[in-house]
């Protein structure tokens, strides 16, 4: 019981020490993130962050126990080490049995990819919901089952890493596996750190993607004039695009923000014909909405049981309410949203002092040189410094660039879990080399040299970096893989995977499985051979 409860109190001693650090740093880093986002122009709510006192208790109760829930399983082992085979070397080889351990694992996994296959199939929060649970049991078979995947995994990479190497390489080989427990808890913070990279690296990819094929497939303009999504493009920008040489249609897309029939919405409203720049597919009705009219998307019109000629109570932001006709059905577009409002409607609700436009799409006159027509808009549009002219290319590498934003914050955020993953395979492996002092010693005695004892070390850091750096992007393509396909209704509809990507975490996380190594190598191979022999 003493042992258990010195044990206990020491992680409770460090769970204080780390909650204080990890709070000290959370504060930075959210001071950080937000003049990040500030800078990266997001259109993001702006104004001071809030640190409240229930935050910072919070955060310390969390992490104490936190610390002291992980340390009862060390604890309880520590109450169980025999005195006398406690003072021997050959405790630190022991190997408890795995079988519980591993059943409760498969019958994770079996659950877990139930759940997440089934939730694919489906789209919306109940969908996103079963794979959510599904990705948690998955987490939670390979914490429970990894120690017994690591042998035949690791002896499998030995097999091709260690081989090179000679009789250093199966010495390494032979210690990753040796321990299976401690090999799969020190390759699963790495697990779980790439894993939430490749989930976001295929949300991204796939966002990307979907954002591509809809202006591809979706968007008939020649040029957009684009703003800063805070402020859009002011309404005079796209007047005097109108007289440019060799544009023949203008057609601002607007922003609006409505209750529909008792559910607020986020739609569009047009000024100019929508059919001529859009690539509008007409279910029924017309493809143009005058007067107290509307436009619906398929998906909203089966929901609502709307047909053309239906009449829709829509009020605006101020309380004004406008009984509207639903003038046409339209198949799902990304590009203008699940309904457009008239022209008239959108003036009604919106102050002439705030109307703007999220875009203003161009056509440009048959037999026109389109350079030409491009530097007319940039000189019509010149005094207005937020807008810019685009074509659909740029107009795709723009929203990809916002994209880009995201994932970079994200990356950076994620970079922590990388970082925690590594220092835990430096203390891993520094432990290791402490106990195994004596193992090292006689090693060294009969003839192994300095730089031969260094290599095995790296090479077993690398071969236990790379087995949780394989499993983290299985992990993390699956997760990602049926995330996307459950918001395929919001735009999501191509799934990608950023197999360059893929390929860089696992090339890296063979050098950091090195560089981890490089202070416990050093330390392996100045273990004087006699001194560690003698060592009781």
């Amino acid at each position: 019981k003493q042992v258990g409860r010195s044990v206990t109190l020491e992680a409770l001693v460090v769970g204080l020490i780390g909650s204080v650090i990890g709070i000290a740093a959370g504060v930075a880093l959210a001071y950080g993130l937000r003049a990040a986002l500030n800078a990266a122009d997001l259109g993001l709510p702006s104004g001071p962050l809030q640190l409240a006192p229930r935050t910072v208790v919070v955060a310390l109760i969390v992490g104490i126990v936190v610390t002291a829930v992980s340390a009862y399983a060390p604890a309880r082992r520590a109450t169980r080490v025999p005195p006398v085979a406690a003072m021997r070397e050959e405790s630190t080889g022991t190997v408890e049995g795995l079988r519980v351990r591993t059943i409760a694992g498969i019958v994770a996994a079996v659950v877990g990819v139930v759940l997440v296959v089934f939730g694919a199939q489906g789209t919306g929060g109940g969908a996103a919901s079963a794979v959510g649970g599904g990705a948690f049991l998955l987490v939670l078979a390979v914490l429970l089952g990894s120690p017994a995947l690591s042998r035949p995994v690791v002896g499998a990479l030995g097999a091709v890493f260690a081989r090179p190497f000679g009789a250093v390489g199966r010495l390494a080989r032979t210690n990753a596996t040796r321990n299976p427990r401690r090999t799969a808890a020190t390759a699963f913070a790495l697990t779980l750190g790439l894993m939430l990279v490749s989930v976001i690296g295929v949300f991204g990819s796939s966002a990307k993607a979907s954002v591509d094929a809809a202006v591809d497939n979706g968007v008939q303009a020649d040029f957009m004039l684009t703003g800063p999504q805070m402020f859009g493009v002011p309404l005079p920008a796209a007047d005097a695009a109108q007289g440019v040489d060799g544009v023949v249609e203008v057609v601002p897309v607007h922003g609006v923000r409505a209750n529909l029939d008792g559910e607020d919405g986020f739609g569009t409203a047009v000024t100019g014909v929508l059919d001529d720049v859009i690539d509008l597919q007409m279910v029924e009705g017309v493809p143009e909405a005058t007067g107290n009219e509307m436009l619906v998307n398929q998906s909203t019109a089966s929901e609502k049981g709307w047909t053309v000629g239906s009449t829709v109570p829509v009020t605006s932001r101020d309380g004004n309410t406008v009984d509207a006709t639903v003038a046409g059905v339209y198949t799902d577009s990304q590009i203008i949203g699940p309904w457009v409002m008239s022209q008239q409607i959108y003036e009604q609700f919106t102050p002439p002092a705030t109307r703007s436009a999220i875009v203003v799409l161009m056509n440009v006159a048959d037999g026109a040189d389109p350079s030409a027509v491009r530097s007319g808009l940039e000189a019509a549009t010149k005094e207005y410094v937020i807008v810019q002219v685009l074509d659909r290319e740029q107009f795709k590498g723009q929203q990809a660039q916002q994209i880009d934003t995201l994932l970079a914050i994200l990356y950076g955020l994620l970079a922590l879990a990388v970082v925690i993953a590594i220092l835990g395979i430096v203390n891993t492996l520094a432990l290791s080399v402490v106990e195994r002092r004596r193992e090292i010693g006689m090693l060294r005695a009969v003839g192994m040299q300095r730089n031969q004892v260094r290599r095995t070390i790296y090479l077993e850091s690398l071969l236990i970096a790379v087995f949780g750096a394989i499993v983290g992007v299985i992990l993390g393509l699956s997760f990602g893989w049926a995330f996307v396909r459950t918001l395929a209704d919001q735009g999501l509809d191509i799934i990608s995977v950023p197999w360059s990507q893929v390929v860089g975490m696992l090339l890296a996380s063979g050098v950091i499985g090195v560089l981890a190594a490089l202070w416990p190598g050093n330390r392996a191979a100045k273990t004087p051979p006699l001194e560690a022999i003698s060592d009781l």
